[in-house]
């Protein structure tokens, strides 16, 4: 026979989901029952597979599960023993895949002990029932473990206290975070290197070449030395972003698909939790806005090795380009100039130069902002009242049709979810083809692709407009804190302007005249009378 001439495979599986107590000896048990099955029936060759902690709902996630089908695909293995259909898995389209298409396929025979299958018998009926039965498990777990998840989210709680942002140590006693006075200062520092202009990748070079110890170093995270103790820009952007230095606690950051799916999907703004104050704040709230208007702007050194003040806030009024900074080693500071990005890149005939002087860019930045803080300070009230009403007025212009486009891409993304889920269940049974198939899951995915893109954009939309309101009290201190400035540094600069748009120089009367539009940081343009 093929199949004693094959090995047989013993696969036991256990994890947390199947309320196991002792895994080893649950997993201990299995091998007894299995290893007596095999002797009593005379099977030869044994092989053993063991996935002890892995959930039974994605098989792709239990390694010697994977290891076991290659060796079935490979014509190594002739039959397959578990203790029950269980231990094989709980999800019920793979079981069946499993089950049904691959082991037949390749001449393999499978066997549950407990639950009386066998292949070499016929098809077992009641396994199709047991196998929905133990979905179902998984199902009804997923379902019970993320309701009380998102109730302790909704009551402001942290749902997994482990992951403690770096700058914290967590109170398991009080179900606070308390700030580590150790990290706390290095979570200041690179707040203050950001507002300053430099950015995450220069930071991380900051912080490595000081030997400060990495969140995973100070959480004592195993792994090469390497990459422990070296800073990466990714982490620092992370932690730049991170709304617990302000105190509060953010919830529903992301979720996953389903208990099948475990990819993480980060929620909007819109539907994330955020309960203000729940802890002490490492970070103001000022710096922090400020941070996170410099991260929508790209800023990069000149090949001189120098960040320039300017750095990523010129940009083209016509293209809409970054401009770059252009000098040469011989030139005089009063010759350094701003041209378009576009212009600069050879691509003379798409743009024109929109060059402006650093020192009247500055001069004239210096000008503007002292005329606008004067106005705010002597009519602060009216001031804040004219924003008020413009963003009103945006915000009515928002037409119901929008909003129900917007729900109807809402619900028609749902629906496509479950014709996928349809769709895989057909390609299993066989009942599709997999031309089919491909087409189908093809135009579905474009189709949901781009609704996703639709919702995308009509929430941020909402988003801007709510954060308009909050920004006008924003700028507001700002302007205090900066009445008859005399000069400009970094910091000042991003505190105050969220970018400078330049037109290009127009020649009228005799005269060359240029425009500037100053974007303040919360604002906008502001129109001083």
């Amino acid at each position: 026979m093929i199949t004693e001439q094959r090995k047989t495979a013993l696969y036991m599986r256990l994890s947390a989901d199947d309320g196991g107590v002792n895994e080893s000896d649950s997993i201990v048990h299995q091998r007894q029952i299995l290893t007596q099955y095999a002797h009593e029936h005379g099977f030869t060759n044994i092989t053993e597979f063991v996935d002890d902690g892995y959930s039974g709902a994605n098989f792709t996630n239990c390694p010697q599960f994977q290891r076991m089908i290659h060796m079935v695909e490979n014509g190594e293995i002739g039959i397959v023993v578990v203790k029950d259909l269980s231990r094989l898995g709980r999800e019920y389209i793979q079981m069946g895949m499993f089950t049904e298409i691959i082991f037949p396929k390749n001449n393999v025979r499978f066997i549950a002990i407990g639950d009386g299958v066998d292949s070499n018998k016929g098809e077992n009926d009641i396994a199709v029932f047991r196998n929905l039965f133990n979905d179902f498990h998984v199902r009804d777990t997923s379902r019970k473990v993320r309701a009380v998840k998102d109730m302790q989210a909704k009551q402001g709680k942290r749902v997994n206290g482990a992951l403690t942002p770096y700058g914290y140590d967590y109170c398991r006693a009080t179900e606070r975070l308390i700030i580590n006075e150790k990290t706390a200062p290095v979570v200041k520092r690179i707040f203050d290197l950001c507002v300053s202009g430099v950015g995450p990748a220069k930071i991380a070079r900051i912080l490595t070449s000081e030997g400060i110890p990495t969140p995973y170093t100070e959480k004592g995270v195993s792994g090469h030395v390497k990459y422990l103790n070296r800073w990466s820009e990714s982490t620092i952007a992370r932690l730049l972003e991170c709304k617990e230095y302000l105190g509060h606690t953010e919830s529903k950051k992301s979720y996953s698909l389903s208990y099948k799916n475990k990819k993480r999907i980060f929620n909007v703004e819109a539907d994330r939790l955020l309960f203000p104050n729940t802890h002490d704040p490492i970070i103001d709230e000022q710096t922090f806005e400020i941070v996170q208007t410099l991260r929508k702007n790209k800023k990069r050194r000149t090949k001189m090795g120098e960040q320039p003040m300017f750095s990523g806030l010129v940009q083209c009024h016509d293209c809409g380009a970054t401009h770059n900074l252009f000098r040469g080693t011989t030139f005089d500071p009063s010759q350094f100039a701003y041209n378009c990005g576009t212009y600069r890149s050879k691509a003379r005939h798409k743009c024109t130069p929109h060059g402006i002087r650093v020192v009247v860019l500055e001069q004239l930045l210096i000008e503007h902002a002292n005329m606008v803080t004067s106005y705010v300070a002597q009519n602060e009230k009216a001031f804040a009242e004219a924003l008020m009403k413009k963003s009103q007025a945006q915000a009515k212009s928002e037409t119901a049709t929008q909003k129900r486009e917007y729900d109807k891409a809402k619900r028609r993304v749902a629906e496509l979810d479950k014709l996928f889920t349809q769709l895989f269940e057909q390609r299993t049974l066989g009942s599709l083809s997999q031309e089919r198939f491909a087409k189908m899951t093809a135009n579905y995915e474009q189709e949901q692709t781009q609704l996703k893109a639709n919702i995308t954009v009509y929430e941020k939309e909402q988003s801007e407009t709510a954060e308009t309101f909050s920004g006008i009290d924003k700028f507001l201190k700002i302007t205090r804190k900066y009445l008859n400035l005399q000069e400009l540094n970094g910091t000042i600069l991003r505190e105050l302007v969220e970018k400078i748009v330049v037109h290009e120089k127009v020649r009228g009367n005799g005269k060359m005249t240029q425009q500037l539009d100053i974007h303040y940081n919360f604002v906008g343009v502001v129109e001083v009378e």
